[in-house]
């Protein structure tokens, strides 16, 4: 299980600040098992974390701007392959037109309406709480990911072509 207790930025798990120590020694068992849960639920997620801060505070975090509270997400019925979730915002207020705390609408672009539908349905059956945020940091993360290899994929067949365009320019050049 990876669960880093520390304020390093790399991505990827559970995040556990020093300052949520008191906090999560106060709390039930049960609690602090959904907490271990949620950890091992994380550990593969490449591009955002689930932080627990101060008083137990949980934040959604990527790499990018993009921070929401944690306990926020509502997801809404998507109508087509684009699922929206809206969460209060906790990221950088220079990048988007959004303060700390007000509702951003954040939209993922998923395979197909089913595939929207049935992120939608498991967000939605989630408990508005840690489970929920799991969901939504892994959500996000595979769409990071898929984005991602996207842009790998079209910047390795632009290489292809310029490696090809040379080839033939040197094979049958006409100076």
């Amino acid at each position: 299980m990876q669960i880093s207790i520390n304020n390093s930025q790399s991505f990827g798990a559970l995040k556990i600040k020093p300052e949520a120590i008191e906090y999560l020694k106060e709390q039930s068992r049960s609690n602090i098992e959904k907490i271990e849960k949620a950890g091992e639920a994380l550990k593969d997620t490449q591009y955002f974390n689930l932080v627990i801060g101060k008083n137990g505070k949980r934040t959604i975090q990527s790499p990018f701007a993009n921070q929401y509270i944690g306990g926020t997400v509502v997801p809404q019925k998507p109508h087509n392959e684009f699922l929206h979730l809206q969460a209060e915002w906790a990221g950088s207020d220079s990048v988007v037109n959004a303060s700390y705390g007000s509702v951003y609408d954040h939209v993922i672009k998923m395979m197909n309406k089913e595939s929207a539908m049935d992120a939608y349905e498991k967000l939605a059956k989630a408990e508005q709480g840690i489970e929920r945020d799991v969901l939504c940091v892994k959500l996000f993360d595979e769409a990071e990911i898929k984005r991602s290899i996207k842009s790998k994929n079209e910047t390795l067949e632009k290489n292809l072509i310029a490696d090809k365009v040379n080839e033939l320019f040197d094979k049958f050049k006409f100076e």
